[in-house]
């Protein structure tokens, strides 16, 4: 199955970049040029994050037995990095189409197809991510502001952390007197 899944994303990667290689061989610049050209780079990103991550996640189960603590802070960065470039390619397509609109060929259908871009590619996109940064920064601080299970206190807790199964060799300890992973915690926030 991943060798499926691989080639498809393969193919995904291969296909939209040599379509703008072609098209950009054999049409002068235009505004649906550059609208193509966008979307085929939106394309390419979103399978490249995805396998970027798939990557991080087998080397996670392969090579550090699923407890890499910083897996979640690379996963959350290398998205966030994907959905900012496609945020900047939507307002890209929506000031492309804003020109078509005024200055090619405006209608009613496309000024309707320019704020339905605008409210779920743009608006939409930038509330979302404003509001799982906001939430995964509430969410590392007060994992911080937890204290750090000492040795002895992890030899007598003597469990597996709850959440992932495994055993502890460190922990946060909750107000509660619990201990977790601080991974696992960052997970479950």
């Amino acid at each position: 199955i991943p060798f499926q899944a691989l080639s498809i994303c393969l193919f995904l990667i291969l296909a939209p970049t040599s379509m703008i290689f072609i098209l950009w061989h054999n049409f002068n610049m235009g505004t649906w040029l550059l609208a193509m050209t966008a979307f085929c780079i939106e394309v390419v990103v979103k399978v490249l994050v995805t396998v970027i991550i798939y990557g991080l996640f087998m080397w996670d189960s392969h090579c550090q037995d699923g407890l890499w603590e910083s897996l979640d802070d690379w996963v959350y960065y290398i998205r966030a990095a994907g959905n900012t470039v496609e945020f900047f390619f939507a307002v890209f397509l929506f000031f492309n189409g804003g020109w078509i609109l005024l200055f090619e060929s405006g209608g009613t259908i496309r000024a309707c197809m320019m704020l339905i871009h605008a409210y779920f590619n743009i608006w939409c996109e930038a509330r979302n991510g404003w509001t799982a940064f906001n939430k995964r920064r509430s969410a590392v601080a007060k994992i911080n502001s937890l204290s750090d299970a000492t040795e002895e206190e992890i030899r007598k807790h003597n469990d597996v952390c709850a959440i992932c199964y495994q055993d502890m060799t460190s922990a946060k300890i909750t107000r509660c007197r619990h201990m977790f992973h601080a991974i696992c915690l960052r997970k479950w926030l």
